[in-house]
């Protein structure tokens, strides 16, 4: 099996910065500190490349910028869904996150239709899923 983390929308072809989250830590010597993820698209080209920067804030004002930083090809799924049943693959599966009605974020668990995928990434700004794999 190989699973794949993937996400589409309207948002990924512009450059965006986001603070996902902030995490309460307890350090080794016993105080309590904090720190906020900060996810980072730059340099989005329309042949479908893109940076990805995560960096960290820290409460003492200080930022640990770019700890990590990649550089991807981005693809439609329906081409990842090609290459992997030519690679040898039997099976190949796509499973969708959402916000329900309540606006809590929900990880799906039933394989989703390729083309409501598309769609969705057409009308919505971020979608992310999993392309599922089996042999």
């Amino acid at each position: 099996m190989l699973v794949l983390d993937a996400f589409g929308g309207t948002s990924i072809s512009s450059d965006s910065y986001e603070e996902i989250s902030n995490h309460d830590i307890v350090l080794d010597d016993g105080r309590a500190a904090r720190f906020c993820y900060v996810y980072e698209q730059m340099n989005c080209k329309p042949e479908g490349r893109m940076t990805i920067g995560v960096s960290f804030k820290f409460t003492d004002g200080s930022i640990f910028k770019h700890a990590f930083k990649y550089a991807w090809r981005v693809r439609p799924v329906s081409i990842v869904r090609e290459a992997m049943l030519k690679a040898g693959f039997a099976k190949v599966c796509l499973f969708v996150d959402w916000n329900d009605e309540s606006g809590a974020y929900r990880h799906g668990t039933d394989p989703f239709d390729l083309e409501e995928w598309s769609k969705m990434c057409e009308e919505e700004e971020y979608k992310s899923c999993y392309i599922v794999a089996y042999v």
